[in-house]
């Protein structure tokens, strides 16, 4: 969920508090940091008053930054020099105020594509690459974070104070950005995959909204990291839409988390391939193609991709659980000296006996690896032995080592053993490497960005 939140990262400067009404575009419209920081349970819950939280001293955006707003896709289309006053916000979210005649409307926050946090309140996702159909010169107001279904109470961006003040500066146009901004992807579709010892497995589909003649698509399935032992599918929501609106069908997949009692990695595990195997039986209603089931995965998570490759085992009967590529983001793949792995195995086994890189053999799906080189939690020196193992034994293993960053890409010098502060700059590069990657293969079209 959300972790604590502090705007003073981003221009912010005590000292404001309510405006009044009045004449100006600034008075009319305007999107405010914050000078204080913020109750995470505000923003990941929508539980508690943010209403006397100190503002900027002055807006980020006004009225006289606004090209247009359209009503019904809550699209801003922007000056080019407003869009450079917005920074990169850290993973937790940089809030901001609504403020509409001078009155506070809602809170938000501006986050970064590659957060794994889920939020209550509308957001605006900053980064550039978010849609191939959206403009740079757009950002688009989400009801919440990842997907609307986390918002609380009515949507605040509806509030009619916003539209009369918009109407008033003449920038409320219907429909004038939305064909530009036409989502197309839409909301996940949960469908339970499995259901061991009583507990109900889910499998978010995220589907292409287009129709663009790809029938049977191409997939992946998405496995978040956390250690094995906490996470939600939420948390690869973003990815799994950014891989939807390239043409494929992604699936957020749930799986059991390690209790140090009777649940640890191997059922995690087990969950993986159970998912693969329901998309491949599932895959006439899904509309995807059971030959073309890419893996993706990181930390944690990218041990039950490449487990479900390397420990596939057979049953009669019932369809592979092999993916037919893997994309492995500061993978757990060498658990031989990892004490927490065999914390959570307990007298289950042994950690050489689930260790990817001691399992490796021939006929193992081609794979990509983005690794940083300071990484402590996923050292390079497993890593880059278990994609040489691959390429010894007659596997494709391609790998980038992003050097002076470390795990899943936060900045040397910066401790990446507790929650992620990834580069946004790098984690961009490792997503645009893992879609020429998938497109290396047919997984993407050519005309995918």
């Amino acid at each position: 969920m959300a972790i604590l939140a502090c705007a003073l990262v981003l221009l912010a400067c005590p000292g404001a508090q309510e405006r009044t009404g009045g004449g100006t575009p600034a008075d009319v419209f305007a999107i405010y940091l914050l000078a204080e920081p913020v109750d995470p349970r505000i923003t990941g819950y929508g539980q508690g008053d943010w209403s006397r939280l100190r503002l900027a001293s002055s807006p980020l955006i006004t009225g006289n930054d606004l090209v247009s707003y359209d009503w019904s896709t809550h699209a801003m289309k922007l000056r080019r020099e407003a869009v450079a006053r917005i920074r990169h916000p850290p993973v937790g979210g940089t809030p901001f105020v609504v403020v509409a005649e001078g009155q506070r409307i809602y809170l938000g926050l501006f986050i970064t594509i590659f957060s794994s946090h889920s939020f209550a309140v509308p957001a605006i996702v900053t980064d550039a690459q978010i849609s191939p159909t959206q403009p740079t010169d757009t950002l688009v107001i989400a009801r919440a974070y990842p997907t609307s279904s986390f918002g609380r109470g009515p949507d605040p961006r509806s509030d009619e104070r916003i539209k009369i003040a918009l109407t008033k500066l003449g920038k409320a146009k219907a429909s004038i950005v939305g064909a530009q901004v036409k989502p197309s992807v839409g909301e996940p579709q949960a469908h339970v995959f499995a259901s061991p010892g009583g507990v109900d497995l889910k499998a978010y589909v995220f589907s292409p909204v287009a129709d663009d003649g790809r029938v049977p698509r191409p997939a992946i399935v998405l496995f978040y990291g956390g250690g094995w032992a906490q996470g939600e599918p939420a948390w690869a929501f973003t990815r799994a839409r950014h891989f939807a609106e390239q043409g494929m069908v992604a699936v957020a997949a749930e799986y059991r988390l390690s209790d140090q009692k009777s649940i640890t990695p191997i059922e995690a595990m087990a969950d993986a391939r159970a998912v693969i195997r329901w998309m491949r039986a599932q895959a006439s209603s899904l509309k995807i193609d059971p030959r073309r089931i890419a893996a993706y995965g990181w930390s944690a998570g990218a041990h039950l991709a490449a487990s479900a490759a390397i420990f596939a085992d057979t049953v009669a009967g019932e369809d592979s659980a092999r993916p037919d590529a893997l994309v492995l983001v500061s993978p757990a793949v060498s658990l031989v000296s990892d004490q927490w792995f065999q914390r959570l195995l307990g007298t289950r086994g042994n950690a050489r006996d689930f260790s990817p890189d001691l399992h490796v053999r021939a006929g193992l799906p081609p794979t990509l690896i983005l690794q940083g080189s300071t990484d402590t939690v996923t050292p390079l020196p497993g890593v880059r032995r278990f994609c040489e193992q691959l390429v010894a034994a007659r596997n494709r293993c391609e790998m980038h080592v992003y050097e002076q960053y470390g795990h899943l890409f936060t900045p040397a010098g910066i401790p990446d053993d507790g929650q992620p502060q990834p580069d946004p700059g790098i984690a961009a590069d490792a997503l645009a490497r893992a879609d020429r990657f998938l497109k290396s293969l047919g997984f993407q079209s050519s005309g995918a960005r």
